[in-house]
């Protein structure tokens, strides 16, 4: 009988395609499953460079493939493109895929996608396909995004008005402290206003809640109020992959 077959998808952005790609190849390692692991082509370019275990496993257990972003290179420079893309062109491209790969007598048993790429989250519920988020930072991140619902809800962020009501957030109980409301990653990150980014925040929350397995990049002794309040949350971490690429390895 043929080894489970799983599809991993990165989000093509700095400090997510290490994590999984360290977590897909332990997996083809141990011989569990084989993995088909998914770049856009840019990224794979890097990749099929300094991946230096490429030989040591072979491509019937561990395949690097691409699918394009359709994006110019001016444009991944502006914010908002490519979410844009992940919702748009590659999560077509991505059904595509899945579709040659079951064309050609194979089958995906299994998608684990980043948790910025719901769009995948979504093609794989779509194709019947069984699925696991992948968060690539601590859990406390993680949990921050799995609260903004709640946090909306209770009064504490208005969507709206684009405006946090608490100059200072209550989070967690067991001695974590307080989260300064200017330091939410939708008040920093890019151009985009509050309402944008915490409706892709949202959509990509429903995907991996939705989803068979939320894993992250974790350890119970390194977060345990964390995991403690949120028990559907499943370490695998903390993974890293110096030794398993050359340059790639620092960014």
């Amino acid at each position: 009988m043929s080894k489970p077959h799983l599809l991993a998808v990165p989000l093509p952005a700095q400090g997510h395609v290490l994590p999984l790609m360290e977590f897909s190849f332990c997996l083809a390692k141990q011989g569990l499953m084989r993995v088909t692991f998914v770049n856009t082509e840019l990224i794979h370019g890097w990749l099929v460079k300094d991946f230096l275990d490429r030989d040591s496993i072979g491509e019937d257990l561990f395949r690097l493939v691409s699918i394009p972003d359709g994006l110019a290179d001016a444009e991944r420079r502006i914010s908002g493109k490519l979410s844009e893309a992940i919702w748009g062109s590659m999560r077509e491209k991505l059904e595509e895929l899945i579709e040659t790969i079951r064309s050609s007598g194979d089958d995906v048993t299994c998608v684990v996608a980043d948790q910025g790429m719901g769009s995948a989250l979504e093609v794989a519920a779509g194709m019947g396909i069984r699925r696991a988020t992948f968060y690539p930072f601590p859990a406390i991140c993680l949990s921050l995004s799995l609260s903004i619902t709640k946090m909306i809800t209770d009064g504490i962020i208005d969507i709206d008005e684009n405006s946090n009501k608490r100059p200072e957030i209550p989070f967690l109980p067991n001695n974590i402290p307080a989260i300064n409301a200017k330091d939410l990653p939708w008040v920093r990150y890019g151009n985009l206003t509050n309402r944008q980014h915490l409706y892709l925040i949202l959509r990509n929350n429903e995907a991996a809640e939705n989803a068979d397995w939320l894993l992250c990049n974790s350890a119970f002794d390194l977060e345990p109020a964390v995991f403690s309040s949120y028990p559907n949350i499943t370490p695998v971490g903390p993974l890293l992959a110096r030794n398993r690429l050359g340059d790639s390895a620092e960014s």
